[in-house]
């Protein structure tokens, strides 16, 4: 635990001591109403043919203050021994995301933004240390990776909906940089939910990165909750619902 509040200590002086960037807004169609304090609580599923089981319960909390999101997402994985917990701050007017840290069992990954990203992964099981650094050479707009989930709930959303997105992701064991995802179609579905009954929601199918998986999120249209999510990566579909 000592180690692990040293690098964040160390992560947050790197980003204290980076001047901001005067960064290219692609977030001037956000809907900021829907930009407060929530709590959201699913379970993620595993689901192969008629087969579903359960992987762990996800809590998702977004916190408000001074001009910035906190977002804090904890999992409560049956397979490992801790939750995983993943944190991010950005701020409200543009989204440009100023920190996060991710930490469970396996490793332990932080990111401080600014005119440069730093970040530094640690395994926690061998201890080895990767980092990464990147002088950003131009303004540019974009979101954390663990987060543009989030985000796209408080887009403009609409029949026919489209648009790309930059976003930055952090993997020392496959792709890390600056990527795309993109928004192929928004339409209007209805869904039985357990606590709310049938509810009207809009379904956004996106595309992360490189990948040609495809994920589902269906927001509902009166208060722009998440109520169910689907990653479909072919015989398998990870499911996230209430």
């Amino acid at each position: 635990m000592k180690q692990n509040l040293l690098l964040l200590l160390a992560i947050t002086i790197l980003f204290k001591v980076n001047a901001q960037t005067n960064a290219i807004n692609q977030t001037d169609f956000i809907e900021k109403k829907w930009i407060k304090n929530q709590n959201n609580d699913m379970i993620l599923y595993a689901v192969n043919d008629t087969v579903k089981i359960e992987i762990g319960k996800i809590k998702n909390t977004i916190n408000v203050e001074n001009g910035i999101v906190i977002q804090t997402m904890v999992m409560q994985n049956k397979v490992f021994k801790t939750d995983f917990v993943d944190i991010t701050a950005y701020k409200v007017n543009n989204l440009m995301p100023i920190y996060h840290s991710s930490n469970n069992d396996q490793r332990l990954i932080t990111i401080a933004y600014g005119d440069t990203i730093n970040a530094i992964y640690r395994s926690n099981k061998d201890k080895t240390f990767k980092t990464y650094y990147n002088s950003m050479g131009k303004s540019i707009s974009y979101f954390d990776s663990s987060v543009y989930q989030t985000i796209l709930r408080w887009f403009p959303l609409k029949e026919n909906f489209k648009g790309e997105f930059t976003i930055f992701n952090f993997d020392p064991n496959s792709e890390t940089g600056l990527m795309k995802f993109t928004i192929i179609s928004v339409t209007t579905e209805k869904i039985t939910t357990k606590k709310s009954g049938i509810r009207e929601v809009w379904k956004v199918t996106e595309k992360y990165g490189n990948t040609e998986l495809l994920t589902s999120h269906y927001i509902d249209k009166a208060d722009r909750k998440l109520w169910k999510q689907e990653i479909n990566g072919g015989k398998i579909i990870m499911l996230l619902e209430e």
